[in-house]
């Protein structure tokens, strides 16, 4: 779709919205909207999350991709194929892209097929609440059990009416539009979004196109607060060198759908959480774009699950408890047709005594095809005051093959039926000190990690086979601190946050000739640093550093900008990333763009 089109179909679903919705059309006449009163009921990841005894980022006023925002956590390993969400995988502590967990709402939305496809999110920025993420294994934590750690989306309930729109531009042609319209339906708050971002690329064959809708529906039963969400992303786009260095000419069409429904409820203290959902994916993948007929597949995967969440507050303490279950299916040209049940139940007790505060968990998976899991969590913590304490955890991780992994077979890659799970033994400490005007956390990690999964080659192949990995040892620490000099003093008060974090991961490898694809290709040394500042004439500046190496190779160092001023309902911003024009890669040859203007306004009624 050429620009003047898309801007067409922009300009035209806004004012069809605003002409077309009772909520926002201009009348002489008052109106009145009866709604519900919303119950907040205390959430259980809330109640789980104040007393658990790990490092725990909040990530919150989204304002771009999720994969750019992830960039500036710490122990966030994002590797980029693709920028400006066509592709990233998402790994933390050393673990690779299928080692990390990633739910909605508290539902597990990871990709059967590939971990390829986790960050593949259907809500635009306008949905989301807030990202939560844990590294390091957190089984009780909804059942999210991966070595890597969890990262939690959650969604921004609609309330009230009103209408955002926004347009970006920005070098190589690119274009982005978004559109988010809250408004009360009888007594259901809605908010319905559409965004559409295209680029020709900033190589040969990175173009990309891609288009996203979703709806949030939020009401007030007799028996508690209902949620309905529901996304679709379409994503087409260049896939230069992203699966083998070999294939410069692969392109990719892929389509995500997530629904789900559930419930919160409350009574006296036992409160609960069930829910439905359905995960979708479509994928077209052409090895070469430009003769078809050479290599394609085509893929389609569902999930389907039930997961129920409780907590139980009693005098002596909390017990949570849960259970997640689902069936994973895939119909494909290459991987054929499978399905296999995963049940997933947990159970935790979390009690505070004086200035101890203990949780044991266990978790048990039951996977098809697999041996039964147990994994046990346990985790200790000291208060010295209200706001410094230390903790100390130990815990097992557990993750079955993806049906990629299993079954695929391509003249680049061959997968491998007699794959075991992974499993690992995973040891931390840490201290916290939490105050108003500042935050610090330091952190020591290890992982025993037995049968881990790999893509590996030899020097001279052009073939990657998948192998079990006996033994591999990681070891890191992370440290984090954030001021907020604008709460030391009023003098300050321009100086909105200033923050500092690093993290080191260190892994045993031992020498056997094979190039591997995954396992050994981790950040060695992150540093990320930033400031958030206010600048005379109402401008705002929001910039930071980021310092990358990975294992056996040189570091990066790449600085991006951002200006914005609010005049009345607007907002006008330019955003620069890469300002020096640094060539890099984050996963393997694939060099990610230089330096990239963009310009943008976004408004609010």
């Amino acid at each position: 779709m050429d620009f003047s089109r898309r801007m067409s179909f922009f300009v035209f679903c806004v004012i069809f919205l605003i002409k077309a919705n009772p909520c926002f059309g201009e009348t002489n006449e008052r109106q009145d909207y009866y709604l519900e009163p919303v119950v907040v009921y205390p959430s259980i990841l809330n109640e789980y999350y104040s007393n658990s005894l790990r490092h725990i980022e909040y990530r919150e006023d989204i304002q771009v991709p999720i994969d750019q925002d992830l960039k500036k956590v710490s122990f966030a390993d994002i590797q980029t194929r693709g920028p400006l969400s066509v592709q990233s995988d998402l790994q933390m502590r050393g673990a690779s892209f299928e080692q990390t967990d990633v739910l909605i709402d508290g539902i597990k939305v990871n990709e059967p097929q590939t971990g390829h496809f986790n960050l593949d999110i259907p809500f635009s920025t306008d949905d989301i609440d807030k990202i939560i993420l844990i590294p390091g294994p957190a089984a009780v934590i909804n059942g999210a059990g991966r070595p890597g750690g969890a990262v939690h989306i959650i969604t921004k309930q609609p309330q009230g009416k009103s209408i955002k729109a926004k347009v970006v531009l920005g070098d190589n042609n690119f274009l982005a539009q978004q559109l988010s319209v809250e408004h009360p339906v009888a007594r259901i708050n809605t908010r319905t979004s559409i965004s559409e971002s295209s680029s020709d690329g900033y190589r040969e064959n990175t173009d990309f196109d891609l288009m996203n809708f979703s709806h949030i529906s939020c009401w007030e039963s007799g028996y508690g607060d209902v949620q309905f969400n529901l996304g679709v992303l379409d994503k087409e786009f260049g896939a230069n060198g992203f699966y083998s260095e070999f294939f410069p000419n692969q392109q990719e069409h892929t389509k995500t759908t997530f629904g789900s429904i559930g419930i919160k409820s409350e009574y006296d203290d036992f409160y609960i959480n069930p829910q439905i959902y359905v995960r979708r994916q479509s994928d077209r993948f052409l090895l070469n774009k430009d003769n078809p007929a050479f290599y394609e597949n085509n893929h389609l995967n569902y999930v389907k699950g039930v997961k129920v969440d409780t907590v139980n507050v009693w005098a002596q303490g909390k017990v949570f408890a849960g259970i997640d279950a689902a069936l994973e299916s895939i119909d494909s040209s290459n991987l054929k047709q499978h399905d296999r049940q995963r049940n997933m139940v947990y159970t935790a007790y979390s009690t505070k005594l004086d200035q101890w505060l203990l949780s044991f968990g266990l978790s048990g998976y039951f996977y098809q095809g697999f041996e039964n899991q147990a994994a046990p969590d346990i985790s200790i913590g000291y208060y010295f005051n209200d706001s410094l304490k230390v903790r100390s955890a130990f815990s097992q991780s557990f993750r079955a093959p993806t049906f990629t992994e299993l079954y695929y077979q391509s003249p680049s890659n061959i997968g491998n039926e007699n794959l075991f799970p992974e499993r690992s033994n995973n040891y931390e400490i840490g201290i916290d000190c939490l105050k108003p005007d500042y935050l610090v956390s330091l952190t020591y990690f290890k992982q025993e990690g037995k049968e881990l999964i790999d893509w590996v080659r030899a020097p001279a192949a052009t073939v990657y086979n998948i192998m079990n990995i006996n033994r591999v040892d990681t070891k890191g620490v992370q440290a984090d601190l954030r001021i907020y000099p604008k709460d030391i003093d009023m003098s300050l008060k321009r100086w909105q946050e200033i923050y500092l974090g690093y993290a080191f991961v260190g892994r045993e490898q031992k020498e056997n000739g094979l190039i591997s694809k995954y396992v050994f290709d981790y950040l060695e040394h992150k540093f990320v640093g930033g400031v958030i500042n206010l600048l005379p004439y109402g401008i705002s500046l929001d910039s930071s550093i980021i310092y990358q190496q990975r294992s056996d190779a040189g570091g990066d160092f790449i600085v991006n900008s951002k200006f914005d001023k609010t005049i009345n309902k607007y907002k006008v911003f330019v955003k620069v990333d890469n300002i020096f024009n640094h060539g890099y890669a984050e996963k393997g040859n694939i060099p990610m763009p230089g330096r990239w203007f963009f310009a943008g306004v976004e408004a609010q009624w």
